[in-house]
């Protein structure tokens, strides 16, 4: 009776599930010789929710980064450059939007160095956890290359893995599954949302006499160390179908707190009952009632104590005198 409920429920938050997927909205790009500032606007509407992540090319940390939707944008690191990129760096700033436009969103990089040229890379995501991102690969060299590589970065399905690269030559392909999304001055962009978990490197075929670059990480919506997601559980805290470690989910039990339908060690669920308190409809803990209490079968005697009786006191007074007029009847014959 309750497996057609649980299993519905769990399709819908599986589906759910599938719909959080990292998945890229849109991008633009541009490059100006003058670094003091630049705009560059998306080609289409952001949608609330979504992280726009703004990678920066420039002779310096820029003093601000602002866009037409008031997002707010924290740096997710930087790479000083060396070499011919001794005064240049490659440093991302990420923001998650909180509210949407009819018309295409505008990034404005401004305060950085005039003597050198801006380029800036503005990419829209959903499906990510939050705009909090980690650098967690990074290199800068001034000797020639053919191939840049990043070192094997551990990693969970449907995170976000986003590579920042500026390469004095040419890079004529990128591999270890990331995707090329913009090539503008002398840098590159490429990303990938792993399928499965385990360890990426990102790695790029040409010839660069000088390079920095650095490679970042988004957590996708769901699971992650400490929170859970809409389908899996974190350590701590539960996902919305399966249960942590400390708490329940919403329809599986923890060890300590229970869940909407199944009960846990301590506290009952609302159809079964857990080992101390009664569950919500009917079913009985161990040393509590549920609502409805089974009557045991017994023998009831006029006479008796009618505290004991299933009958109602008035319905036994009205047995009482119907039995003493039969008696009564049957003598006078």
């Amino acid at each position: 009776m309750r497996a057609l409920p649980v299993l519905s429920v769990l399709s819908l938050a599986l589906a759910g599930h599938a719909l959080a997927q990292v998945r890229l909205v849109q991008h633009a790009s541009s490059v100006t010789p003058n670094g003091a500032a630049l705009a560059v606007t998306f080609p289409a509407a952001s949608a609330a929710g979504n992280v726009i992540v703004v990678a920066v090319f420039s002779g310096g940390l820029p003093t601000s980064v602002t866009d037409s939707l008031g997002t707010s944008f924290q740096v997710v690191g930087s790479v000083q450059g060396v070499g011919g990129f001794v005064n240049r760096q490659v440093v991302l700033y990420s923001g998650a939007t909180t509210t949407s436009l009819p018309f295409g969103d505008t990034v404005v990089v401004s305060g950085t160095s005039a003597l050198v040229p801006l380029a800036v890379v503005i990419v829209e995501y959903s499906g990510l956890r939050g705009a909090t991102g980690l650098l967690v690969a990074s290199d800068a060299s001034a000797s020639p290359v053919s191939t840049l590589t990043t070192s094997l970065v551990s990693t969970r399905a449907n995170d976000l893995l986003f590579w920042w690269v500026a390469c004095e030559g040419t890079l004529a392909r990128v591999d270890g599954g990331f995707t090329i999304r913009a090539t503008v001055g002398r840098t590159l962009v490429a990303d990938l949302v792993p399928p499965v978990d385990g360890p990426v490197a990102a790695w790029a075929e040409g010839s660069c006499t000088t390079s920095v670059h650095g490679l970042y990480l988004f957590s996708g919506a769901d699971g992650g160390v400490s929170d859970g997601g809409s389908a899996d559980a974190g350590a701590v805290d539960a996902g919305a179908v399966d249960a942590g470690a400390v708490d329940a989910g919403a329809m599986d039990a923890g060890p300590v707190d229970a869940g909407q339908l199944d009960a846990g060690s301590v506290d009952a669920g609302q159809l079964d009952a857990g080992a101390v308190d009664d569950g919500g409809v009917g079913d009985a803990g161990a040393p509590d009632g549920g609502e409805f209490p089974v009557l045991t079968p017994g023998r009831y005697a006029v006479g008796c104590d009618c505290g004991s009786s299933p009958w109602p006191p008035l319905l036994v007074l009205v047995s009482l005198l119907f039995l003493g007029r039969s008696t009564r009847s049957f003598r006078v014959r």
